[in-house]
């Protein structure tokens, strides 16, 4: 079975994002609280196709994770989540620029998080 990591250095987030997963069908999720371990848990778990990650972790931040991620050929798919980012600014721009297959700002809620799968190209099959 196919897995999903989020990586937040706010448990309570993170969390909450798993929950919010969960509701829309998807299956429950791992979760890292820094980029490092993050890297850790996909040598681990090579079943992971789906990481959200916030753009300040400790150790490794969500653009590092990503490139990284991208070096080592992951995959799946990345979100790149953010409080930071200007509201002006096209989400799909920002993905380009971080290498990301989608970009969510915060604070969301259940249906921004599934448009931001949806332009990542996620579907919930893929993790039942």
């Amino acid at each position: 079975m196919n897995r999903i990591l989020i990586v937040d250095d706010e448990r309570a987030v993170g969390e909450l994002t798993g929950r919010l997963i969960q509701e829309l069908g998807y299956s429950p999720a791992l979760h890292a609280e820094d980029g490092a371990l993050a890297l850790l848990y996909l040598q681990e778990h090579p079943e992971i196709r789906l990481i959200i990650t916030d753009f300040r972790v400790p150790n490794l931040d969500g653009p590092g994770l990503i490139a990284k991620c991208r070096e080592r050929r992951f995959p799946g798919k990345i979100v790149l989540v953010s409080g930071t980012f200007d509201k002006s600014v096209d989400l799909s721009i920002l993905a380009q620029t971080y290498a990301a297959d989608s970009v969510l700002s915060k604070p969301f809620l259940p249906h921004h998080l599934l448009d931001a799968l949806n332009r990542a190209g996620v579907t919930k099959e893929l993790f039942a």
